[in-house]
């Protein structure tokens, strides 16, 4: 069975701060939301990333890989 990773979730008490670290730092840094509440690090198009979620309006994420996500 092949399995395609396409994202990692986490979640953070301050986004955009956590963003503004990962651009110091020379890692792409994709905003859909400019409250972000919703951005993601990404190395190229195609490629698996990190989704970054508000914690205050989302709450923590606890997923696994057998699709218990909300």
């Amino acid at each position: 069975m092949a399995v395609k990773l396409e994202c990692v979730n986490i979640s953070s008490k301050d986004p955009e701060r956590l963003a503004r670290f990962y651009e110091t730092i020379g890692v792409r840094v994709s905003v859909q939301d400019p409250n972000y509440d919703g951005w993601q690090l990404r190395n190229a198009d195609g490629e698996p990333y990190v989704c970054v979620w508000d914690e205050h309006k989302r709450g923590e994420v606890h997923c696994g890989l057998h699709n218990d996500c909300p």
